[in-house]
């Protein structure tokens, strides 16, 4: 050091004079090299003890240094000197990488004019400038010997040394000051100094006891060195405290150094991935490398992985850093990203549809918004048009949202119920009941079910009561609305019609006894002696004949009949054949003369189409029906609680279409519902009495 000359003459001017008049002593051949032993010697020829490591410390003096020759004369490091006359010193960094390149620990030293922390920090703040760019593996000194610093108290030159070393400290280097014994004994305050010191003393061992590392000489010889060098010991052994891989934070930027090296590009400090630009600061925020986007957090630079909000937007990043986009399955979750930003609400790509909820996740199932429902397939896209779930058609507008009621698609009449499941069979709508298709088609006319008759109006509403075609009577039961067959009691008549449903007048043989039935309302004769074409014919209280020989002229036009009471008697106005072939059961073919077709015919129906494109979910529904945002689907429990449709046994308590409680309350138009010859069976029915026929019902459909 070139300062440091005049330090040591100083300091050791007085030891030169009393010597002076003493005898010489040989300087030894190998002092301050490894003697045969491999023990350190010195100028004396004393074996030095407590080496870890010798080097040298340069300055710009030293020029053109063969550092691997230097290496292989057993120098370990090298302390480099950062300025000369008052700027960089010009041949620091070929030194400090010259001498690293060869095996060299490479550390720094400042001679210093500081005399306020301030100073001290700003020479702090110069020589990291300096030595972040290179591979420093040893100790950062301040070098306090100057004249500038002499006139400070111990106690200020200690805030001075501490305010600099604190700050390379702080950058993440291993701090260090240099000195002689004379300014550690009497300038420096050392209870205010917590650092290592490197001390100056020629010939001897300082008298500090303790020095991490000793100047020992200035007359020391290296190969590949032109000329004398300073000789130097490390008396400490410093490898924990010089990590070689690490973070350093210089003048507000971080580095990292992998095996002393300033790094580029993607580093991995052995828990994160961080981007060092080229002159090797940190990366923060959005980066673009090969047309891909990474994210690094601005408090800290690390990557990102996984889901990161920048700005109120939410991104997620792969594993390997980068950006994803377009749809990404997360945890079994599928999310859009457009453009990289999560997508949330209404998506469309292309002709599809989906629908993304508040955390971006993919909506599948049900899904019931601003009180309409959706239905979305398994692979999220929005379900338009016909679609099977879970056993049930279901028809979504092109819009998505689910329909109920009546509907016409196609121009064929549907009806879906409250939970938006097409109508198959009885539904009870309105407190009427209607038949549809298994492709959902509503029904009209005759149908027949489980074996079973019924009529629907045209608008089609299922009939109960007295029904007529204008040349026959039919009976479809009040409760269950199936066409009466046989024997029927109504309102404590007895009537009798056959397979096809017709009410029979006149003379009938079932199972080999005769009954009368009147001609003029379908009503059987019962308990008494009747007058028929002018023969006296006995039935008992069933009905039942009791004198069927008698039957001779088979009840001719103007036969007269006994009431039971025997008081009175009648002239049957009707004509009849004979008993056994009239009124035989099965024998009419139903045809009439009205729009009723004949009721021997069941119904053909067909089978709905297939499902658009629509597969099934796994889930049931849910018991409620959804609530807002939820995605169980509509259907909750039945709507039909408490109802038996048409042609189902009764059960206790339940009511049923067609009963007492009143189900045919209105007027049918065209129809005569008030039984034969106007004997009502319906409380407040109306319509042609006369029996004219079934007429075209003028509704075009339900309301």
């Amino acid at each position: 050091m070139l300062h440091r000359k005049q330090l040591t003459l100083l300091a050791f001017g007085l030891a030169a004079v009393l010597s002076a008049s003493a005898p010489s002593i040989p300087a030894w051949a190998d002092a301050w090299e490894k003697n045969a032993s491999g023990s350190y010697v010195s100028s004396d020829g004393s074996v030095l003890t407590g080496i870890t490591a010798r080097g040298v410390d340069i300055s710009n003096r030293q020029q053109n240094i063969n550092w691997n020759m230097a290496a292989a004369d057993d120098i370990s490091f090298v302390m480099l000197g950062c300025r000369y006359n008052n700027t960089v010193d010009p041949s620091f960094g070929s030194h400090a990488t010259g001498a690293f390149n060869a095996g060299i620990r490479v550390g720094a030293y400042l001679y210093s004019y500081a005399t306020t922390t301030e100073m001290a920090e700003q020479e702090a703040d110069f020589v990291l400038n300096l030595i972040k760019d290179y591979p420093i593996s040893y100790p950062v000194v301040l070098d306090v010997e100057s004249e500038q610093m002499s006139a400070l108290t111990p106690s200020q030159l200690s805030d001075v040394i501490n305010a600099f070393c604190q700050k390379i400290e702080n950058a993440g280097y291993y701090p260090m000051i240099y000195t002689n014994d004379y300014w550690l004994a009497n300038k420096i305050d050392m209870s205010k100094v917590h650092y290592d010191v490197w001390v100056a003393r020629f010939g001897a061992k300082p008298a500090y006891q303790n020095a991490a590392m000793w100047q020992a000489t200035n007359q020391g010889q290296v190969n590949g060195i032109t000329g004398n060098v300073d000789i130097n010991f490390s008396l400490k052994n410093m490898t924990d405290k010089l990590p070689a891989d690490r973070w350093r934070l210089i003048d507000g930027n971080w580095y990292y150094y992998k095996n002393y090296v300033k790094q580029t590009g993607w580093v991995n400090d052995g828990q994160s991935w961080y981007y060092q630009n080229q002159d090797g600061t940190q990366y923060k925020g959005w980066l673009l490398l090969n047309n891909q986007y990474y994210y690094l957090l601005p408090s800290t630079g690390q990557m990102q992985t996984g889901w990161v909000q920048v700005d109120n937007t939410w991104y997620y990043l792969k594993q390997d850093g980068t950006m994803a986009t377009e749809w990404q399955n997360v945890d079994g979750k599928w999310y859009y990203l457009l453009n990289g930003a999560m997508v949330t609400g209404w998506l469309r790509i292309g002709t599809d549809y989906y629908y993304l909820r508040g955390d971006g996740s993919m909506v599948t199932g049900w899904r019931l918004m601003d009180g309409s429902y959706y239905y979305f397939n398994t692979d999220g896209r929005l379900v338009r048009g016909w679609a099977d779930i879970d056993g049930e058609r279901y028809f979504f507008r092109t819009d998505g949202t689910m329909v109920t009621g009546w509907q016409t698609i196609d121009n064929v009449l549907y009806y879906f119920d409250a939970n938006g499941a097409l109508a198959t069979k009885w539904e009870q709508i309105d407190g009427s009941w209607y038949y549809f298709g298994t492709d959902g088609q509503m029904m009209t006319g005759w149908i027949q079910v489980d074996g079973r008759y019924y009529y629907l109006h045209t608008d089609g509403k299922m009939v109960t009561g007295w029904q007529s075609d204008g040349t026959n009577w039919y009976y479809m039961d009040t409760s269950s609305g199936k066409m009466s067959v046989g024997w029927k009691q109504i309102d404590g008549y007895w009537y009798y019609f056959n397979q096809s449903g017709h009410m029979i007048t006149g003379w009938l043989n079932v199972d080999g006894k005769y009954y009368y039935l009147n001609p003029s309302d379908g009503k059987m004769v019962s308990n008494g002696s009747y007058t028929i074409n002018n023969i006296n014919y006995t039935f008992n209280q069933d009905g039942v004949c009791l004198n069927e020989a008698s039957l001779i002229d088979g009840g001719a036009a103007g036969s007269v009949y006994t009431s039971p009471s025997g008081s009175t008697s009648s002239t049957i106005t009707t004509g009849n054949t004979s008993p056994g072939t009239s009124g035989t059961p099965g024998a009419s073919s139903g045809t009439g003369s009205g729009t009723i077709a004949a009721p021997g015919n069941s119904v053909t129906t067909v089978t709905p189409g297939t499902s658009t494109g629509v597969t099934t979910p796994g889930s049931s529904y849910g018991q409620n029906g959804m609530q807002a945002g939820s995605t169980t689907g509509p259907r909750g429990s039945s709507s039909a609680t408490g109802t038996t449709t048409p042609g189902t046994s009764y059960s206790p308590g339940v009511s049923y279409p067609g009963s007492s409680s009143g189900q045919n309350t209105g007027s049918l138009p065209g129809y005569s519902t008030s039984g034969p010859s106007g004997s009502s069976s319906n409380s407040g029915s109306s319509g042609n009495s006369s029996g004219s026929g079934l007429q075209e019902y003028e509704r075009s459909g339900p309301s």
